[in-house]
């Protein structure tokens, strides 16, 4: 890839994490306010290394979003819970590295996974309108396939 190229796609990255942090203010914005402690909201950033991280906002812990996460690391210091923590695994490996929507499955559902209630309304059309999010996604996230079709 020459420097051009990367450039773009890191030009291209940087927008999709903009657009992800979007979408993660804007869910601690409204229901239940996931992602946030008082003044602090959770984000993703990339560090020097050019990986992606996941900032908790309670715990302050960097997370890596790349590699095994099943680690001690995550489950001691991500303090949402499994349900997130796939949406933010799904939101991190599928839309912000691969340029993929998320699967349908992470906002849309036949119960209130997230007891939201009305604001999920909210947050699925901020992440339809950002690109992130589509109705017809399929389920099992590009990553995900990519790497049950290597082995």
């Amino acid at each position: 890839m020459n420097r051009d190229a990367r450039a773009k796609h890191a030009a291209e990255r940087e927008e999709r994490l903009r657009r992800a942090n979007l979408l993660i203010e804007k869910i601690a914005s409204c229901g239940r306010k996931f992602f946030r402690n008082e003044d602090d909201v959770s984000h993703f950033e990339i560090a020097k290394g050019g990986h992606l991280y996941f900032v908790d906002k309670y715990t302050y812990e960097d997370l890596p979003t790349f590699g095994y996460t099943n680690t001690h690391r995550w489950l001691r210091y991500f303090t949402e819970g499994s349900t997130l923590k796939a949406f933010v695994l799904a939101l991190a490996n599928d839309y912000i590295v691969h340029g993929h929507p998320i699967p349908t499955g992470m906002l849309l559902s036949d119960r209130d996974r997230w007891a939201y209630g009305a604001a999920m309304d909210e947050v699925r059309d901020l992440a339809l309108e950002l690109g992130i999010w589509a109705p017809t996604a399929p389920d099992a996230t590009p990553a995900h396939q990519e790497a049950e079709d290597a082995s």
